[in-house]
């Protein structure tokens, strides 16, 4: 017997169907418990997720042209006049640490000095965390960068005031030379040191035109006497720049800023749209600048802000050059580019994606546990399994309580009958009494008349019980025959 049983214990396809179906109140229940135990996990992970940020666009291309007699502006028209190798150079060098400097300085030169008492500069070491010393250090270098930018700053101006007025002089000097080559018949129509000094040698020069080279070459001399110092100021504050900065990333409140800042901002030559691969893309013009920054609107942005400063100048500065062309220029393009929820209705779709996976996940497990369950019982649950496996018929079962329970329900339904109303006696007609004296006249045994009379109304007083209606072929009789069967066998 036990052999049968498991040559018996295969599992098709539609057994399991109907297994999973007879379960199917079960199924939902665990399918609903999971979906809402996936939803409530995604909320309780990203309820308090937002991401703030934006996207800014830079249109770059090469400054107007060597040759151009315009003043200034951009080439817009020169689209593309930048490889892929140099779009990359330069995403690269917006995504290094040496950019990200710039924004933290927010177009300072060097940071701005701290109290030593309430904000200091500190650098943690193996021996402990030294406050008061570099902060003094630190501030005194930030002190002297300063100074030497602002000496900088005004030999600049001084250079620049003298380069315009030796630019003045040239001018003047040129309506002379203009002026007297034209009275003196001289071939050289236009200014030059040679042409000057060869009118000089043969005395043609005259004391107009001698002057104003003179006026000029004495404002050519200080313009480069102003340049020198310009020169010098500028190398020692970039020396004096370079050991504050030096001093600075040593800190650890340069560290704590360099990784508030890593992953806020992201740099590229392509749009989301774009085919890296196609072949329009190998010279680009723009430059894309993504901010996302994680429950800190604020900080978002001051970054913005701090990109838009930033960016143009330091692409422009570090921006290879083409051929013919004077220099870079870089422009923002967007102007709806504020700061907004990047992320919205993030916690609902969160919600929904886990809630689908939990119910899924819970359906499978619930599925293959009922699975399981049904086959590692090993009972006779019915008589055909029986009739099928031992090959003998079943000659009774025992009931359940519950079979018990509907079957005297049934009885008292079917044992319930509606009262019929008895209908008023009538009175027979007085010819109908006298019909029926005279009848017996003619009757032969006058005692089997009377015997017929006097039964005859105990027949029709007396009633006849009423006969049940036969209720064994109904469906709920036969439904409870099988349950019964089925009782027995458990």
């Amino acid at each position: 017997m036990e052999e049968k049983l498991q040559k018996e214990d295969g599992l098709s396809l539609l057994e399991i169907f109907h297994l999973l179906l007879s379960k199917i109140k079960l199924l939902i229940l665990v399918v609903l418990i999971g979906g809402i135990l996936g939803g409530s996990f995604a909320i309780w992970r990203t309820i308090d997720i937002n991401y703030h940020g934006t996207e800014i666009q830079f249109y770059v291309n090469p400054d107007k042209p060597k040759d151009s007699t315009s003043e200034g502006g951009s080439q817009f028209g020169v689209y593309g006049a930048y490889g892929r190798h140099v779009m990359d150079n330069m995403v690269k060098l917006l995504s290094s640490e040496s950019f990200t400097e710039h924004l933290i300085l927010n177009t300072q030169p060097v940071p701005n000095k701290r109290d030593t008492e309430n904000k200091y500069w500190s650098i943690t070491t193996s021996s402990g965390t030294e406050k008061t010393a570099t902060t003094a250090e630190l501030n005194g270098l930030i002190e002297v960068a300063k100074t030497a930018i602002e000496i900088s700053n005004t030999e600049r101006a001084n250079y620049l005031e003298k380069q315009n007025v030796a630019k003045e002089e040239l001018k003047v000097l040129q309506e002379v030379w203009v002026e007297e080559v034209q009275q003196t018949e001289t071939s050289f129509w236009s200014f030059s040191e040679i042409a000057y000094q060869q009118l000089v040698k043969n005395n043609a020069a005259s004391s107009k035109l001698v002057a104003a080279y003179t006026s000029y070459d004495y404002a050519k001399a200080v313009a480069e006497e102003a340049k020198g110092a310009y020169d010098a100021a500028l190398a020692d504050a970039d020396a004096k720049t370079e050991a504050t900065l030096t001093k600075w990333r040593e800190t650890d409140q340069y560290k704590s800023e360099l990784a508030k800042y890593s992953g806020k901002v992201s740099y590229s030559y392509l749009g989301e749209t774009d085919d890296f691969d196609d072949a329009n893309n190998l010279a680009r013009s723009f430059i894309y600048v993504k901010i996302s920054v994680l429950n800190n609107e604020t900080f978002a942005k001051i970054l913005r802000e701090r990109v838009i400063n930033v960016v143009p100048a330091y692409v422009e500065s570090h921006m290879a050059i083409p051929d013919g062309y004077e220099g870079t220029n870089c422009q923002r393009i967007t102007r709806s580019d504020e700061i907004h929820l990047t992320n919205l209705h993030y916690t609902t779709n969160q919600a929904i994606k886990y809630g689908i996976l939990f119910a899924v996940a819970a359906a499978v497990i619930a599925s293959v546990a009922i699975i399981i369950n049904d086959r590692s019982d090993k009972r006779l649950r019915d008589q055909e399994s029986i009739v099928r496996l031992f090959n003998v018929p079943v000659l009774g079962i025992v009931p359940t309580i519950e079979d018990l329970k509907e079957e005297s329900v049934a009885k008292k339904k079917s044992a319930y009958v509606k009262p019929k109303i008895k209908a008023e006696p009538v009175e027979t007609p007085v010819q109908d009494k006298a019909a029926v004296a005279v009848e017996p006249e003619t009757v032969e045994n006058p005692a089997q008349e009377t015997a017929d009379v006097v039964e005859e109304p105990a027949t029709e007083v007396a009633e006849q019980p009423k006969k049940r209606r036969d209720t064994s072929n109904s469906p709920s009789n036969k439904k409870r025959a099988a349950n019964k069967s089925k009782s027995e066998v458990k």
